[in-house]
């Protein structure tokens, strides 16, 4: 029976947290009277300095670069204020201050704290130290020191930027001289040839600087203005043809002339792009806005450093909680093994103790109990299979597995018998972990050595012989077969033909035969018993293994018989479940 509502299995930080509740509250303790004995015995004064921060790109005109999200921009602003660069300004101007205040830069940097307010943009310095006034001049200092900083590296950043233009600048101008040079060797010196020069020139000039019309322009004026500009191609031409009449390389002064015309034009960029970038300089700054020196100091409070080891505690200790639980993952909820098993739940268990029960029995010897109704619920959730209408194969033989030891599989199998047994179903039990016949002795606590399953496969007996018959105290009945007198290999046994005969043989004079199979993550040959039986019924331990459970569905996937579904063993008892006796009230009171 799988499910779709799956569970996330991995422990969170406020589930584990809880589980481990007793870990955080000894750790919440202990950071708790630390900090408080901290705050007590220490003499010491914090004196803070404020400065509202503002990221300087944002008052540019002309450069449309990318904005820092404020709150990413204040961050780095704190991550600056706490560097060892500021650091060390800080303690370079308070050594050459009168009278000199001289502090180790380790002593600095751990005194020194940079906060700010959620979503805000004003940052917090404050120095901690046990001199008032020296807390206060240390803090103003790391203030200075920090906007000095800042400043400094805009300026930078900005002078670095025109210098390559003025580079640039400079390339430019010179191959505007080189180019006028080449074209003072290619034309002659005479003056008309000059005067058609200087014309040409004037008059490409006007065509490139030719001003667009107006939006606001009449079709008459746009008509003007396309003659005109017409006009003033064509006499470049004109033009043209006569300087050609000049020069004896025509096409030569026409590619210089272009030339030229195209690096004034780039040259004219970037000297707009320089004046651009000086005025951003000039409003940029250096990101602060607005700055308030620290006036007074206050005095360390043990109350403030008791909230602080609170809650540093309380991180600590909830990531010492998320980190053994990682480790140490396990089922805490009936709900949970749906996920790894990929079965349903087909009852919960619960401890036996909750309910001040002495047997380990109580679907026969305690009726009325939580015990026996869960076991009711395992019965019935059995028997709704076997007659369910959909494509599940009819079937009679059950595997009741688990994958170690101490799940309580044993008791659950005989349970389940007796509950199914109550309800009229004839139930045959198998005692099938031939290494720890658990189930045996528990039937059958003095008589564990009668003939039994390897007595029929070795010929020493018949089927009708080793067929015992076990009642219950309220007079229920049902039948085991143990292990037997002869000895036999265990890992073969189940692996042969007679043995598989010999289950098919009891299938044919029962309704319900339930094997009770060794561990199968802790014997080799528990996948040959399990591979015996139509159905798995999976037990789990409450607060076992996760990582263990895993392993076992991988094994039975692999094994290939379907898993039916589970039962939650040693649950917490629940108390609605509590009461009235569930349904074994009227069995008793007829």
């Amino acid at each position: 029976m799988q499910t779709s509502n799956t569970l996330n299995l991995e422990p969170t930080l406020p589930g584990a947290a809880w589980r481990y509740r007793w870990l955080v509250l000894v750790t919440v303790i202990l950071f708790g009277a630390l900090g408080w004995w901290y705050g007590t015995t220490t003499e010491a004064s914090t004196a803070t300095a404020t400065i509202a921060v503002q990221d300087p790109r944002s008052s540019i005109v002309f450069d449309q670069v990318q904005r820092l999200d404020p709150a990413r921009y204040v961050a780095d602003q704190i991550e600056i204020a706490k560097s060892r660069a500021v650091a060390q300004r800080t303690l370079d101007n308070l050594a050459a201050g009168e009278p000199p205040t001289v502090i180790d830069i380790e002593d600095f940097q751990e005194s020194l704290s940079v906060t700010a307010a959620e979503a805000t943009d004003v940052i917090s310095i404050s120095y901690t130290h046990p001199d008032a006034d020296t807390a206060v001049l240390v803090a103003n200092a790391a203030s200075d020191a920090y906007q000095a900083i800042s400043r400094e590296g805009a300026e930078a950043t900005f002078s670095d930027a025109l210098a390559e233009l003025d580079e640039k600048i400079a390339e430019r101008g010179s191959e505007l001289d080189t180019v006028a040079a080449e074209l003072a060797i290619l034309q002659t010196e005479s003056p008309e040839q000059l005067a058609v020069q200087e014309e040409l020139l004037a008059t490409v000039e006007a065509v490139l600087t030719f001003p667009e019309p107006l939006a606001t322009a009449t079709p008459e004026e746009i008509a003007a203005a396309d003659a005109e500009l017409l006009d003033l191609r064509q006499r470049v031409e004109i033009l043209r043809a006569a300087l050609a009449a000049f020069t004896q390389d025509e096409d030569a002064i026409n590619d210089l002339l272009l030339q030229q015309e195209e690096v004034r034009s780039r040259l004219s960029a970037l000297q707009l792009r320089r004046d651009q970038l000086a005025v951003d300089a000039e409003l940029a700054g250096n990101g602060v806005v607005f700055s308030s020196p620290a006036e007074t100091a206050e005095p360390s409070s043990g109350v403030l450093f008791l909230v602080l080891g609170v809650l540093g505690g309380a991180i600590i200790g909830a990531a010492l909680a998320q980190s053994l639980a990682r480790r140490r993952r396990s089922f805490h909820t009936r709900r949970e093994p749906q996920s790894v098993l990929q079965a349903g739940l087909i009852s919960d268990v619960p401890i036996f103790g909750d309910e001040r029960l002495r047997t380990e029995l109580p679907a026969t010897e305690a009726p009325e109990s939580a015990a026996a109704e869960s076991f009711r619920f395992v019965a019935t959730g059995i028997s709704i299979r076997q007659h369910a209408s959909d494509d599940t194969a009819p079937f009679k033989t059950v595997v009741v597995a688990s994958a170690t030891l101490a799940d309580g599989k044993t008791t659950v199998t005989a349970n389940t018998a007796f509950a199914a047994a109550r309800g009229g179903s004839r139930v045959a039990l198998i005692d099938a972990d031939f290494a720890n016949p658990a189930l045996t002795t528990l039937l059958t606590p003095d008589d564990v050595s009668s003939p039994g399953l390897t007595d029929v496969v070795g010929g020493d007996a018949d089927l009708d012989d080793i067929a015992e018959i076990v009642t219950g105290a309220n007079g229920t009945s049902l039948t085991l077969f143990r292990r037997g007198t002869m000895a036999h290999n265990m890992p073969d046994f189940f692996g042969t033909n007679a043995a598989a005969q010999l289950i098919n043989d009891i299938e044919e004079s029962f309704d319900l035969v339930l094997i009770d199979a060794p561990p199968v993550l802790r014997l080799a040959h528990g996948s040959t018993v399990v591979r015996l039986g139509q159905q798995v019924l999976v037990v789990v331990a409450h607060k076992s293994d996760i990582a263990t459970a895993e392993e076992l569905q991988h094994y039975l996937a692999v094994v290939g018989v379907p898993v039916m579904g589970y039962v939650y063993n040693f649950a917490p008892l629940r108390r609605e479940i509590l009461g009235g006796g569930g349904s074994g009230a009227n069995s008793s009171a007829a």
